[in-house]
């Protein structure tokens, strides 16, 4: 015959009497016998938090609460300095003279550069084309006359334009050619 509490998590039985319980996370009466110390992660390593819990409610300790452990920094350099100058040749860059009406196909010579600037005195706009390369640069119109230059691809539709004394970033890969930047792929 069954008497006192009864619920979901535990029953009470005349002639067997076992000892109840609240549960400190769900409020829920349960055996006794059945609960168990929450622990946390702090610190260094696992600590009791002070609750009894039933299994059914405990949390798996995370992590992500340990301290993380972080190596030394490195020794300091005596009396260091700001470097204050900014070195010009550190970007590899490339000037191309264009010639009027006469499209250009880049060459892998020229796209081994990562800053690209077109020069030259323009009537009309100028058409430069990329081959099927993967890679990125900058590229600049410097030239005179008030024209632009309308870059593209053997290997995309995409078509960009670029005023006189502007830049763009151009990127390329497979079946893509863009002036925004790609999302890596792993």
């Amino acid at each position: 015959m069954r008497t006192g509490y009864k619920g979901k998590y535990t029953r009470l039985n005349k002639n067997d009497p076992r000892a109840i319980a609240r549960c400190d996370y769900s409020g829920f009466m349960v055996k006794h016998s059945t609960l168990v110390k929450q622990m946390e992660y702090r610190g260094r390593g696992l600590v009791w938090t002070g609750f009894w819990v039933d299994p059914k409610f405990a949390d798996v300790p995370n992590p992500q609460n340990l301290v993380p452990i972080i190596g030394l920094d490195p020794i300091p350099i005596p009396n260091s300095r700001p470097d204050t100058q900014i070195d010009s040749t550190a970007i590899p860059t490339i000037n191309i003279f264009l010639i009027q009406g006469k499209p250009i196909l880049l060459s892998l010579e020229q796209l081994g550069f990562l800053q690209i600037n077109f020069v030259g005195d323009l009537t009309s706009q100028a058409t430069v084309t990329f081959p099927n390369v993967i890679g990125s640069w900058t590229v600049f119109n410097y030239t005179s006359g008030g024209q632009n230059i309308l870059f593209n691809s053997t290997h995309s539709s995409n078509s960009y334009i670029v005023a006189p004394n502007e830049s763009i970033n151009l990127y390329a890969s497979f079946n893509m050619f863009s002036n925004i930047q790609p999302a890596p792929t792993f």
